[in-house]
């Protein structure tokens, strides 16, 4: 799990705009292109999911991960 958040964290500075995650990957690309903004695929399992939840709660619903992300996007 260490690892996991360790690679989240350095991926940090090529995210795209942390509150507006897509759920389609076709869209999502055409965006990117468009854009000019990377794509970080996130491949977690469902809301009952402990190690999910907590980087949802930790990391992506954290003020200093949107806040870095704002910086990029």
């Amino acid at each position: 799990m260490k690892n996991y958040l360790l690679l989240v964290l350095l991926f940090m500075n090529t995210v795209l705009l942390a509150q507006n995650w897509q759920s389609n990957f076709q869209e999502a690309k055409v965006i990117a292109q468009k854009e000019n903004k990377n794509i970080v695929l996130v491949f977690s399992g469902s809301d009952w999911c402990a190690p999910c939840m907590k980087l949802e709660k930790n990391i992506w619903m954290s003020d200093v991960f949107k806040a870095e992300a704002e910086k990029i996007g």
